[in-house]
C-alpha cells in the first residue's frame, strides 16, 4: 500500500493509500435539512435573539390543544346561550392558580429528568469521539503495517456507524458508507450480528493481533501495546453500552402518565374558572396556556429518547463524521510516515 510523500498531494491521491477519498462519510446526510434539522437546532448562536425566539408543533400537541380550546368556545357559547354552564360549576380562580403552580413543579421535574437523559447520553458519545482519537493516535504509532491501520480505521468507523444505526433500530447501508467500499457480504455479516457495534469491536481487536505481533516471533503479541490499544476499544463498548441502557430504560410509565392526567385534567378545569368572568377572552388565553404546557410535555419527550431524528435529539451524524476527520487525519499522518523526531 503506497504512501503519500508529499504535503501538497491532492484527495485523490489518498485513495491509493486509504479507502477513503474525503471526509464526507455523512456529508451527504447533514445537507438534507429537511430529514435531520439538528443542523439549525444544535448548532446556534445563544447571543441573538431571533433564531431562538421559535415555538415548535406537531400531531402530539395538536390532539389536546384543539380539545382544550374548542371545550372553551363551547363553554362561551352555552354561556351566550343563556345556559350559563360555567356560572353554574365555576372553580374559583384561586383553586386553579394554585394546582397551576404545583404543576409548574412538576413539569420543572419532568423537564429536568428528560435533560438529565439527554446530558448523560452526550457525554457518552462525546466518550466514544475522545476513545476513538485515542485508540487511532496509539495504533498510529504501534502498528507500522499500512494495510492493517488502514483496515483498523475502517473497523472503527463501522463501529460509530454501528453504533448510530443500532441505537436507532436501523441498519449500516451501502449508502451511509459509500466511501469505505464494502463487499455486500461484510456489510449483510455485519447488519446479521446481534450487536453489530460489538462485532466491529471484535473485528478491532481482532486487526490490532495482526498488527503488533513481534518481529521476533509471530506468535508471541507486544503485551503492553497490547493492553495500550485494547483499553481505548473497552471504554468505546462501554459507552455503546450506555447508551443502549439510555435506550432501553424510558421514563417509568406511571411518571409520565400521572403528569399528562393531572395536566388534562387541569385545562379542561380552567374554562370553569375563566369562561364566566373574561367571556371569548378566556378561549384565547387558555388556548396560548394549554399551548406553552404542551410545548414543555412535547420537548420532554423528545429528549428523553435522544437517539432518534427529533430536532432535539442528539446529532449522532455529526459525532460519526467528527470520529472519521480524526480517523482521516491520523491516517494521512501515518501514511505520510512523518512523525516528530524521537
Amino acid at each position: 500500500m503506497p504512501f503519500i510523500d508529499a504535503p501538497g498531494d491532492s484527495i485523490a491521491a489518498m485513495t491509493s493509500a486509504t479507502p477513503y477519498v474525503a471526509p464526507q462519510f455523512y456529508s451527504p446526510l447533514l445537507e438534507h435539512k429537511s430529514t435531520y434539522f439538528f443542523k439549525d437546532t444544535y448548532n446556534y448562536n445563544p447571543r441573538c435573539w431571533l433564531p431562538t425566539l421559535r415555538l415548535g408543533w406537531s400531531s402530539f400537541m395538536a390532539i389536546p390543544w384543539a380539545a382544550v380550546t374548542i371545550f372553551t368556545a363551547a363553554m362561551t357559547l352555552l354561556e351566550h346561550s343563556d345556559m350559563h354552564v360555567a356560572k353554574l360549576v365555576q372553580v374559583p380562580t384561586t383553586a386553579t392558580m394554585i394546582v397551576g403552580g404545583v404543576l409548574s413543579f412538576l413539569m420543572v421535574f419532568r423537564i429536568n429528568t428528560s435533560y438529565s437523559r439527554w446530558t448523560e447520553a452526550r457525554n457518552h458519545w462525546g466518550n466514544i469521539t475522545t476513545q476513538s482519537r485515542i485508540l487511532m493516535v496509539h495504533a498510529s504509532a504501534c502498528i507500522d503495517d499500512p494495510q492493517c491501520i488502514s483496515q483498523l480505521a475502517t473497523d472503527l468507523l463501522l463501529f460509530s456507524a454501528a453504533a448510530k444505526n443500532f441505537l436507532r433500530d436501523g441498519k449500516v447501508c451501502a449508502e451511509q458508507v459509500p466511501l469505505l467500499k464494502m463487499d455486500p457480504a461484510s456489510l449483510e455479516a455485519l447488519n446479521e450480528a446481534r450487536c453489530p457495534p460489538l462485532y466491529a469491536a471484535e473485528a478491532m481487536m481482532r486487526t490490532m493481533r495482526l498488527g503488533i505481533r513481534s518481529d521476533e516471533n509471530d506468535s508471541r503479541l507486544i503485551v503492553p501495546d497490547y493492553q495500550r490499544l485494547i483499553e481505548p476499544i473497552n471504554r468505546l463498548i462501554e459507552a455503546f453500552s450506555s447508551c443502549q441502557r439510555i435506550k432501553t430504560s424510558p421514563v417509568p410509565l406511571g411518571y409520565v402518565a400521572a403528569l399528562r392526567c393531572f395536566l388534562v385534567c387541569w385545562l379542561f378545569t380552567l374554562p370553569f374558572s375563566l369562561v364566566a368572568t373574561y367571556d371569548w377572552a378566556a378561549t384565547v388565553a387558555i388556548s396560548i396556556i394549554s399551548f406553552l404546557y404542551l410545548t414543555l410535555e412535547h420537548t420532554a419527550m423528545e429528549i428523553e429518547q435522544p437517539f432518534g431524528t427529533d430536532p432535539n435529539d442528539l446529532p449522532m451524524e455529526v459525532f460519526c463524521l467528527d470520529i472519521e476527520m480524526t480517523v482521516l487525519d491520523t491516517l494521512s499522518r501515518h501514511n505520510k510516515k512523518r512523525f516528530f523526531p524521537n
